[in-house]
């Protein structure tokens, strides 16, 4: 177990699964970067805060970086979007996805590797 230190970065890479798997290209809406980006990690903790704090956090544990060792999550997480531009919602229509999440320290070394396949319906 180790803490996730302040200053980590995520390099996140998403596609749609299927016959030939469509890649998510990083798009910026009005300054906010959605899709296959890099991200500083406490600014994904800030946007996440309102849903993520602190049902989703172990005791004692604020809602910012560092993260230190301890369980994390809870029930399944439902987010309901509001209105998003037809390009967003032609990019995620229903469907499989997978997700890759590198985290990388300060210095440039990784830290870990994230997958993770999620169905929208």
């Amino acid at each position: 177990q180790e803490v996730v230190p302040e200053g980590i970065q995520i390099s996140l890479k998403l596609k749609k699964l299927g016959l030939i798997d469509l890649p998510i290209p990083c798009i910026d809406i009005d300054g906010t970067h959605i899709g296959s980006c890099d991200y500083d990690g406490q600014h994904l903790l800030d946007f996440g805060a309102e849903f993520l704090c602190p049902d989703y956090f172990p005791e004692g544990q604020a809602c910012t970086l560092p993260l230190n060792p301890g369980m994390y999550g809870g029930e399944p997480l439902t987010i309901t979007f509001g209105d998003l531009p037809d390009l967003i919602v032609d990019l995620l229509a229903s469907g499989t996805y997978e997700a890759i999440a590198h985290a990388y320290r300060a210095d440039g070394s990784e830290m870990t590797c994230i997958r993770v396949s999620a169905e929208l319906e």
